[in-house]
């Protein structure tokens, strides 16, 4: 393979893996989000053992759409 090719390939590879990396922290912060959005926050809390509500809000983002649909409802 010449060189320019080669390094067109190392180009393509560095990218792509710069966009799929992923890491346990994300994976913990994405199924906090969805617990918390089908079952609350305190559920969210216990499932990996947080003492309080504190900790499990940084992992767990919360639902503005759900909010907005709640605000629509009660006026």
């Amino acid at each position: 393979m010449p060189n320019a090719e080669r390094s067109a390939v190392k180009a393509k590879v560095k990218e792509h893996r710069a966009a799929c990396r992923w890491s346990p922290n994300q994976l913990r912060h994405t199924r906090a989000t969805q617990l918390r959005a089908k079952y609350g926050i305190e559920l969210t809390r216990t499932v990996p053992g947080h003492s309080d509500t504190g900790a499990s809000e940084i992992y767990a983002e919360r639902d503005l759409a759900a909010a907005e649909r709640v605000m629509r409802e009660v006026g």
